[in-house]
């Protein structure tokens, strides 16, 4: 079984809500489960002033409860588009290796998908916005990846770290299965992006899971 598991939330712009529209059409024809995992269904939250934020590893460990052994959870934004053959793809890497993400391609506003052979033609997108894992893989390294907040900054580079220390890479990479609509998210943005809290807390998770492998800070992309 492959299951989808994302973070379910509603956005207030038409123009978010039409980006989240088009990622779920591209999801159903993919062979996989879907499952949202809404914040009401998590046991905590990380509270930045007023507003609630979700743990990655809290989406994943409520999103995979009940899997098996060697089922493969496919980890995404509520935004990523997929290629038609995504699912079908990930599932032929994981005869390689247990873990693998993607990195996504980035396009100008678009109103319907993007065919397959036009993905590769996109702006490299600076964050890997597709994380897949066999359920036996996360269980094993879960407690490896800090309680980073979602939605907040550097959480997708150490999971892609997580991910190539299986000692597979480059064949833990799998390139054009995903894409997404450019646009400023809220955490990016300059007088964002040093003054949230959750960012403060990812970096400084970031910095202590740097430490603890002796690498320095400023080689680790975030």
């Amino acid at each position: 079984m492959i299951r989808h598991i994302y973070s379910f939330h509603t956005p207030k712009a038409e123009s978010d809500q039409r980006r989240y529209q088009i990622a779920a059409y591209t999801w159903k024809c993919q062979r996989s489960e879907t499952m949202p995992v809404h914040d009401s269904e998590l046991g905590r939250l990380y509270m930045e002033g007023g507003r609630p934020l979700p743990y990655v590893r809290d989406i994943i460990d409520k999103g995979s409860e009940g899997m098996r052994f060697d089922d493969i959870i496919v980890f995404t934004n509520s935004d990523t588009c997929m290629s038609t053959n995504c699912v079908k793809k990930i599932r032929s890497r994981m005869k390689k290796v247990d873990a693998c993400y993607s990195y996504r391609r980035d396009f100008a506003e678009f109103l319907d998908v993007i065919p397959d052979g036009d993905i590769k033609n996109g702006k490299d997108g600076f964050g890997s916005d597709l994380h897949a894992f066999k359920y036996s893989w996360w269980r094993k390294n879960r407690l490896s990846f800090p309680p980073m907040v979602f939605a907040r900054i550097g959480w997708d580079a150490v999971m892609r770290h997580l991910i190539d220390e299986s000692g597979k890479w480059p064949e833990t990479k799998v390139e054009n299965i995903i894409y997404h609509q450019s646009h400023e998210a809220f955490w990016e943005k300059p007088e964002n992006k040093f003054k949230l809290p959750g960012n403060g807390l990812n970096i400084f998770l970031v910095n202590e899971f740097l430490k603890k492998r002796g690498i320095a800070p400023e080689k680790f992309r975030i």
